[in-house]
């Protein structure tokens, strides 16, 4: 993540990165589904498009954009489909320890279903929860880097009182963000 957050590390890049992270703080979740397509849109054009292009032997941009159609349609599947799978899967294991080994496999497999549809019916708090939490990342090194290149944390550093004040202000506004994105994303969802 250090490495990454170095891309932003010239003067406008901290107000890049609290832009980011304020639109998928507060407006993750009507995102995802699109940052999702777009991502196997690319994936698909970019990568399995040579792949196919270099096993038929034939160089036709239309192979790429049937290939990025297709991993976009087949990403955004995958995206629905995931909570129940990753729920069942997950339901499953913790039954395992759970019940004991007697337990029909039957009983198994419609508890794990079971807990499979509940993850599904309530991902969107923890769609909202997780985009919230990952924008607000974004928010607080973008927070800490312009303090930074405002000179903050070097006069902050010789109090001893105040300890290490990049980790303070950095975790302080992820709370905060995380708590104002995620509740502004469920106000939105219930209306």
């Amino acid at each position: 993540m250090e490495q990454f957050m170095s891309l932003f590390s010239f003067s406008g890049g901290p107000l890049i990165l609290l832009l980011i992270g304020a639109v998928f703080c507060f407006f993750g979740k009507k995102l995802l589904g699109f940052l999702i397509l777009v991502l196997g849109f690319l994936i698909g054009y970019y990568y399995l498009g040579p792949m196919v292009m270099a096993k038929v032997g034939e160089s036709a941009t239309w192979i790429r954009w049937v290939s990025g159609i297709v991993i976009a349609i087949l990403s955004t599947v995958a995206w629905k489909v995931s909570f129940f799978l990753m729920g069942s899967i997950l339901g499953m294991f913790i039954l395992r320890i759970v019940l004991p080994e007697s337990t029909p496999g039957l009983v198994l497999l419609v508890s794990s279903f079971t807990i499979g549809t509940l993850v599904q019916l309530f991902k969107t708090p923890v769609i909202a929860f997780g985009t919230a939490l990952a924008g607000s990342a974004f928010i607080a090194d973008g927070f800490v880097m312009l303090g930074e290149q405002m000179g903050m944390f070097a006069r902050a550093e010789g109090m001893e009182s105040v300890g290490n004040a990049h980790l303070t202000v950095k975790y302080a506004v992820l709370g905060i963000f995380t708590a104002l994105g995620y509740m502004s994303q469920m106000k939105r969802e219930k209306n």
